[in-house]
């Protein structure tokens, strides 16, 4: 999911990033593609920096249990407003589930 937005821009320059993933939240999770953007968008960018060097104790800066709860909570959002089974199967995934399990 996340080579399309960079493929889509190799092969044309002039679409707009942000266009991209919203049209990939919409045909991925549909009516939930609201909240789930939201979900996302938190998740990429919650104590981003350039010091990121994928370790597991820059993970626990990274992620405080402020942090979790608010993820939690979006992604809670995103489960109460799916209405068919595929929605809640896309939303409930084990990607989503293992990033805020802890919490």
């Amino acid at each position: 999911m996340h080579a399309l937005p960079r493929l889509r821009l190799a092969w044309n320059s002039s679409l707009k990033p942000n266009d991209i993933v919203d049209e990939l939240h919409a045909k991925f999770y549909g009516a939930v593609a609201k909240e789930m953007s939201a979900y996302w968008h938190f998740s990429t960018t919650s104590g981003s920096s350039a010091e990121y060097s994928g370790c597991g104790f820059r993970h626990l800066r990274r992620w405080t249990p402020e942090r979790m709860k608010e993820a939690r909570r979006l992604l809670d959002a995103g489960m109460a407003a799916c209405k068919t089974p595929t929605q809640t199967a896309r939303v409930d995934s084990p990607t989503t589930r293992s990033a805020v399990e802890s919490s």
